[in-house]
């Protein structure tokens, strides 16, 4: 079959069974159809990255830390879409395009831990809003800050002639610069504060490793953190958590 045909036929079956996803009456199959889309386009979307994707630019993964990744759309009861994951490799390069994670869950409610699973409490709760508090403060005090220091030039220009205010300019110029430095420091800190928040929000209490969905994925899959001041930057599963992890791996693939 040559080329065109192949891509003809691939455009009409997706065509057809998204149509038939979208006009069912089932809600489920209604569903699919915007999970595929969602998928099809994003799946575009990670194509088009990879054309100047360098690892390079990422942060080194270390082992136990928190990422975000795209999983793509799932088969059976494999994970897919956007999840939580562990990484578990252990010497990450910046240069490798790929990288091993156990994906994670949200623990469902009156229903027991998989015998495969390995529960992690809200440990990732608990840091991001570690992180929001500490944002938190830094803005409180920057906005202190902020305000005694217009508070000061507004008391220092209104005690000043005109003369002496162009006497003292420069000195007034530096004051104004540094001022302007910390509004901009402040937008920075909220930005991030308000993304932290957004992530905390998506949030449901407590969550599961899936040590039995171990899979190696491209980096161009992880969504964050991307670099070490990202939202979920340096947040890790504890020690023991992952020494919990590699007793499970060794008895579901190596053996007790």
């Amino acid at each position: 079959m040559d080329t065109n045909k192949l891509i003809q036929n691939a455009i009409n079956s997706v065509s057809k069974q998204l149509h038939n996803y979208q006009t069912s009456t089932d809600p489920k199959l209604q569903k699919k159809a915007s999970i595929l889309s969602y998928w099809l386009d994003d799946y575009m979307r990670m194509l088009k990255k990879k054309e100047t994707f360098n690892p390079r630019k990422l942060k080194r993964y270390k082992r136990g830390e928190i990422v975000k990744v795209h999983l793509g759309y799932n088969i059976g009861n494999e994970e897919g879409g956007l999840h939580y994951a562990i990484v578990l490799t252990k010497n990450d390069s910046k240069n490798s395009p790929i990288i091993t994670i156990i994906p994670l869950s949200s623990v469902k409610a009156n229903k027991p831990i998989h015998p495969y699973n390995v529960f992690l409490g809200d440990t990732i709760f608990q840091q991001l809003k570690g992180k929001w508090e500490i944002h938190h403060d830094l803005i409180d005090q920057e906005l202190t800050s902020q305000t005694q220091e217009v508070d000061s030039l507004r008391e220092l220009i209104s005690s000043k002639t005109e003369a002496e205010l162009l006497e003292d300019h420069a000195d007034i110029d530096k004051r104004i610069h540094e001022l302007n430095a910390s509004i901009a420091y402040l937008s920075k800190l909220s930005s991030r504060r308000d993304k932290i928040s957004n992530e905390i929000l998506k949030m449901k209490t407590g969550s599961i490793a899936l040590v039995n969905q171990i899979t190696t994925i491209s980096k161009i899959r992880i969504y964050n953190p991307l670099h070490s001041n990202d939202v979920l930057g340096n947040v890790k599963v504890s020690n023991e958590i992952l020494d919990a992890i590699d007793d499970k791996i060794r008895e579901l693939y190596i053996g007790k």
